[in-house]
């Protein structure tokens, strides 16, 4: 008698537990968005729809959110300008008077080349030019000689006359030669004083000696494969920003850089050029540096900071702006910036593609289609177009 009443208690205790586990576990679950009961025919959607009273759910406004937006790029110092510095003549590199990584003026020395030969060459212009001179001033002297005496003869015959006016022809002719010997002779000299001024290689601007690719005693010539010298101007910050942000930077947003070299320092800098060229091109395996595959340039003025280039780092850019957002529970069939969101419209539901942008924390940039205060429903998987809905809001 004992063992059976303690049967039927244990019954009794185990129906009382599946009871209490129903109403406390399984039928809160129909009300659930997140369970799967919720969106079955035995959900509380489905049942309020055959009912044919109103669903009630969750809704949210779409409304202007202010968006922090950080982003961070790889990236190193590069020049806005590189000057490469070529021979002009050909000779034998008599000095280097710079190094790699020295600031320079501009006019400053930077290389000479052996200067004897081209200045035999102006002494040889110079005695010639002076020799041409000469003889056309002796032509000319002779001019004037023969027009002296032709003044004190008297009347001459058809003859003579004939012989002076040909010999006066040549005068003239040789007068006319030594006019052309001498200006050509001008020019051999100028050439060779350009050619000796060129001995002296200068800088034509100031900057920073990136690169020297020659040394003393080597011969140089116009064409040569290599510059002799690089000098870089205007360094900057070069960053590689990814091809999914596109169009998140414009010139003027300001930015924090890191720098390598310089370890636990920041410098403030701003967006003076963006590329919007998306690089597409694979690194070769033998390049060092950054990947920039699929990626956009973006360059940054660090305020006056000397930076040699080649420098690697990164950069910040807080970005601060307002969108119009929606919560991310609320979107469905998100792909490839397209969604759906179910709308809550004279107390129905109603179906709404949008243009989607970026996700913030638990909030979706809408681009389009919404308007400001529009109601959209949160978990919307179990609502059908048409639906009766009633906010939970409301209620």
């Amino acid at each position: 008698m004992i063992s059976r009443l303690i049967k039927i208690a244990l019954v009794t205790l185990f129906v009382v537990t599946i009871a209490i586990l129903t109403l406390n576990i399984l039928l809160p679950s129909f009300k659930d968005p997140n369970s799967r009961v919720y969106s079955s025919s035995f959900g509380y959607p489905a049942r309020q729809r055959a009912k044919g009273q109103p669903i009630v759910v969750e809704t949210a406004l779409a409304q202007i959110t202010p968006l922090e937006d950080n982003l961070a790029a790889p990236g190193e110092a590069i020049p806005l300008a590189e000057i490469e510095i070529n021979p002009q003549i050909k000779g034998i590199v008599a000095e280097v008077y710079v190094t790699e990584g020295e600031q320079i003026q501009k006019g400053q020395s930077l290389v000479k080349i052996e200067p004897s030969d081209y200045e035999a060459r102006v002494n040889l212009a110079r005695n010639n030019l002076e020799i041409a001179q000469s003889q056309l001033q002796l032509w000319k002297d002779y001019a004037q000689e023969r027009l002296q005496a032709l003044k004190k003869q008297g009347r001459l015959t058809f003859a003579q006359t004939q012989l002076q006016q040909a010999e006066q022809a040549n005068v003239e002719q040789q007068i006319d030669n030594g006019l052309l010997i001498v200006t050509n002779r001008q020019l051999q000299l100028e050439t060779a004083l350009g050619d000796l001024e060129k001995t002296e290689i200068s800088a034509p601007t100031d900057g920073l000696v990136s690169r020297v690719n020659i040394n003393i005693g080597e011969l140089v010539y116009p064409g040569n494969r290599y510059p002799l010298i690089t000098i870089s101007r205007n360094v900057n910050f070069k960053a590689y920003v990814d091809q999914v942000r596109l169009n998140a930077l414009q010139v003027g947003d300001r930015a924090t850089v890191h720098l390598t070299a310089y370890p636990g320092q920041t410098f403030s800098g701003k967006v003076i050029k963006i590329n919007p060229t998306v690089e597409t091109t694979a690194n070769r395996r033998y390049k060092r540096g950054i990947n920039q595959q699929y990626t956009y340039a973006v360059w940054i003025d660090l305020a006056n900071l000397d930076v040699p280039p080649g420098v690697q780092g990164y950069a910040q850019f807080n970005l601060t702006k307002t969108s119009l957002t929606i919560p991310e529970g609320s979107v469905t069939h998100l792909s490839a910036g397209q969604g759906m969101v179910m709308v809550l419209d004279s107390d129905h539901a109603v179906v709404k593609q949008v243009q989607l942008g970026r996700k913030f924390h638990t909030q979706r940039q809408v681009l389009a289609g919404l308007e400001v205060g529009e109601q959209v429903v949160l978990h919307p998987r179990a609502i059908n177009p048409g639906d009766l809905l009633l906010s939970a809001a409301g209620v």
